[in-house]
C-alpha cells in the first residue's frame, strides 16, 4: 500500500535536492500533478524565471522532466516528477555524503517551516472547523534505535491507510464529478534524538 521509495545516492542529485525552493516545487508536482512554469509561479509565488531555473536544475539530475502537453497550450512547457518518495542513501563514512545529507535535512525542515508559515499567514481566512482540526502534538520518549524504527513503521502504516482512503475518496468524487468538501492537508511526522 505504501508509496514507492526512490533511494538516491548520487551527490549531485542530492545537492540539487538540498534547496527549499526545489523541494517546494517537487512537492507541488508530486502532489498536484504536472504544471506549467506559469502555474508553478502562480501557486507558489516563486518568480517565473526562478521557477524555470530550479526546474532546469532538477531536470539535470533527473528529478523532473518535461511532460506531455496533451490538449494544453503548446507554447508552454509542462513539467512532472516521479510520485516516489525520495530518500538519501549515502555512505555515512563519506564526509561529503554526511554534509549533503545534513543540507537536505535542513532544506526539508525549512520547507516544512515555510509551509506552516504560509498556513499561519492565511489563518484568519481558514474556516474554523479546519483550524480546530489541526494536528499539533509532540512527546519526548525514551526509546532504543530499534523501537524508534518500529514507531516509524507503525506511523508509516497509519499514514498509508489514510493516503489510500484519500485516494479512494478522490477517485469516487471524480467519477461523480463532484467535490466532497475536502482540502489538501500536509501531515508531518518527525522522530529524532532530542537535544533540549
Amino acid at each position: 500500500m505504501g508509496r514507492k521509495i526512490l533511494k538516491v545516492s548520487d551527490i549531485a542529485t542530492l545537492k540539487a535536492l538540498s534547496n527549499p525552493v526545489r523541494m517546494r516545487i517537487l512537492g507541488l508536482l508530486r502532489n498536484g500533478g504536472k504544471r506549467t512554469v506559469g502555474q508553478i509561479s502562480a501557486q507558489t509565488g516563486i518568480a517565473p524565471g526562478s521557477a524555470s531555473y530550479h526546474l532546469q536544475k532538477l531536470e539535470e539530475v533527473g528529478l523532473v522532466r518535461r511532460a506531455d502537453r496533451g490538449k494544453g497550450d503548446h507554447r508552454q512547457s509542462w513539467w512532472e516528477t516521479s510520485p516516489a518518495v525520495i530518500e538519501p542513501d549515502l555512505d555515512k563514512g563519506e564526509t561529503s555524503g554526511l554534509e549533503t545529507e545534513v543540507a537536505i535535512r535542513r532544506a526539508s525542515a525549512q520547507s516544512y517551516a515555510d509551509a506552516y508559515g504560509r498556513y499561519l499567514n492565511s489563518y484568519e481566512t481558514i474556516p474554523r472547523e479546519w483550524r480546530d482540526s489541526e494536528i499539533g502534538f509532540d512527546s519526548v520518549l525514551s526509546l532504543t534505535p530499534s523501537e524508534l524504527k518500529s514507531l516509524q513503521t507503525e506511523l508509516g502504516d497509519v499514514l498509508d491507510t489514510w493516503r489510500q482512503k484519500s485516494r479512494n475518496r478522490s477517485e469516487e468524487a471524480e467519477s461523480r464529478s463532484e467535490k466532497g468538501g475536502d482540502e489538501r492537508v500536509l501531515v508531518i511526522v518527525s522522530g529524532f534524538v532530542w537535544s533540549p
